[in-house]
């Protein structure tokens, strides 16, 4: 009897100390320490998501703050020595154009035939010198441009000789095409005599850089004092010289204005066309562009041998050396008559011709001179129909600039632009009275760069690694909040269940 009381009582035992040990467990686990230290996870779960929707609303901002701070031309930033000797390659290139059928001159019957010749590949290197800051948030300095010709990017040579427009002939006619008969005469009589022919003989360097000796050239510089040279080459005198004083925005105050012109050589304006719009000066140099930039925002290149801002409108989003940016391209009214925009005739300066082209001898001493896109690509059609031997294509001949828009860094720049000769029809005076008026291609150009991939990867660090990393640290803080958010909760509700279920038990009388 005994051993059936005692056998009872340890089976009592049994469940009283499991209870026991469950309401032990469930105490220690809902003690005022556990609770606070499960609701401080819980509450640094819901910080972490809170810190991590945070950083993915304000990022942006943070980048665009920094962006500003670092985008600023100022002696110790790493963007300054950049600016001042850019690192990037720059080539300079030009394509000549050959008169083939020289002998078919005045091209009465037959159109003159042309060929390219080139590239002839000069490496470009600048140099800002006389650098000085001003109180205005403004630097000024001189841009020095040196070329050095690249034999194993181009193909031919210097000493090539090149058939083409005697350009100091056809000035000197264009100047005095409207005196009298006497005075015609006496002119065609001193440019016989002089052996001058309106196609000229002469070689690349000649034509380029190095310049040649031309006595209308020196009687021009003796009577009328407006060509400051005692050579000609349609480059002459560039090598080495500055393009002006230039005077541009730091950044500093407003990163909107970073490297803007406020003025060159003093002026806001130019003095050469014949309205103030015309005149004004905008954009940067064409080598740095404002940061933070967007695609609805235009953009300005001033070009002095131009005298004029190239207008570059957003053309589409595209991707260079793992770099997304923006393609600019020139608009269709930098070289409009006036058809498209009232007020851009001023840059006939009294002589509109056709689209696509616009009267550049204001600019260059009077020279007959017309510029144009390469193989007059998007110019009216009219102008191929005189001349044989071009072929516009998109890809060789239109100018681009693409631009990093976070920096806006250039990632790949190419300026492409032609020279021509305006050959016209000049009653009573030599065989110019047998001529037909056209323009003649003389030359084209493109002043280029690309990035390389060193400086590329440096442009991907600074613009696309932030976003990288504000990625993964907003994932590791949501992933964070809800580790932690779950684990607060699942606490909860153990203790809760826990509780419950002995409350269950008691009742029940277990």
């Amino acid at each position: 009897m005994e051993e059936d009381d005692r056998s009872s009582d340890e089976a009592l035992l049994v469940p009283l100390s499991a209870r026991r040990n469950r309401r032990v467990l469930a105490d220690r686990w809902s003690t005022k320490r556990c609770r606070r230290c499960f609701g401080f996870l819980g509450f640094l779960g819901i910080f972490f998501l809170f810190a991590s929707l945070l950083l993915v609303l304000t990022f942006r901002d943070i980048v665009e703050y920094v962006v500003k701070k670092e985008v600023v031309l100022a002696p110790g930033k790493q963007i300054f020595e950049l600016w001042k000797k850019p690192p990037v390659p720059i080539h300079f290139t030009i394509y000549l154009f050959n008169i083939t059928n020289k002998n078919d001159f005045p091209f009465a019957e037959k159109k003159p035939i042309v060929e390219e010749l080139g590239p002839f590949v000069f490496k470009e290197v600048w140099d800002r010198q006389q650098i000085r800051f001003y109180r205005n948030d403004t630097v000024s300095y001189r841009m020095v441009k040196s070329y050095f010709f690249d034999p194993t990017l181009s193909k031919g040579s210097l000493d090539d000789v090149v058939h083409g427009v005697n350009m100091p002939l056809l000035t000197a006619a264009s100047m005095f095409k409207n005196s009298g008969p006497l005075m015609k005469i006496a002119l065609a009589a001193a440019f016989r005599f002089l052996d001058e022919s309106v196609i000229s003989e002469h070689t690349v360097r000649e034509l380029l850089f190095d310049g040649y000796d031309d006595i209308l050239i020196k009687i021009g510089k003796q009577f009328f004092h407006s060509y400051p040279f005692d050579k000609f080459g349609y480059f002459f005198a560039r090598n080495g010289s500055d393009i002006g004083n230039f005077n541009i925005f730091t950044g500093a105050e407003d990163s909107s204005k970073f490297s803007i012109i406020n003025n060159w050589n003093g002026k806001e304006y130019l003095d050469v066309w014949g309205t103030k719009q015309c005149n004004k000066i905008e954009g940067t140099d064409g080598s740095t562009f404002p940061p933070l930039l967007e695609s609805s925002r235009d953009l300005y290149a001033f070009i002095p041998d131009m005298c004029r801002s190239l207008h570059l409108v957003y053309a589409d989003t595209i991707e260079r050396l793992s770099i997304s940016a923006y393609r600019y391209i020139p608009s269709k009214t930098f070289m409009d008559n006036g058809t498209l925009v009232p007020g851009n005739e001023c840059f006939c300066s009294g002589r509109c011709l056709d689209q696509g082209v616009y009267n550049l001898s204001v600019c260059q001493f009077g020279a007959p001179i017309f510029l144009s896109y390469p193989h007059f690509y998007n110019a009216d059609p009219s102008f191929q129909k005189h001349v044989m031997g071009l072929n516009p294509n998109e890809t060789l001949h239109e100018s681009h600039f693409i631009i990093e828009p976070e920096t806006g860094a250039p990632v790949e720049i190419a300026g492409r632009f032609q020279l021509n000769a305006y050959i016209e029809r000049i009653p009573g005076f030599m065989n110019f009275d047998v001529l037909p008026t056209f323009l003649l291609p003389i030359l084209w150009f493109e002043e280029g760069s690309k990035l390389d991939k060193d400086f590329a990867d440096q442009l991907i660090a600074v613009t696309q690694m932030p976003y990288y990393y504000s990625k993964i640290a907003s994932y590791s803080l949501l992933a964070l909040g809800l580790v932690l958010g779950i684990a607060a909760v699942l606490y909860f509700v153990a203790v809760r269940t826990q509780a419950q279920k002995l409350k269950q038990e008691e009742t029940n009388g277990i």
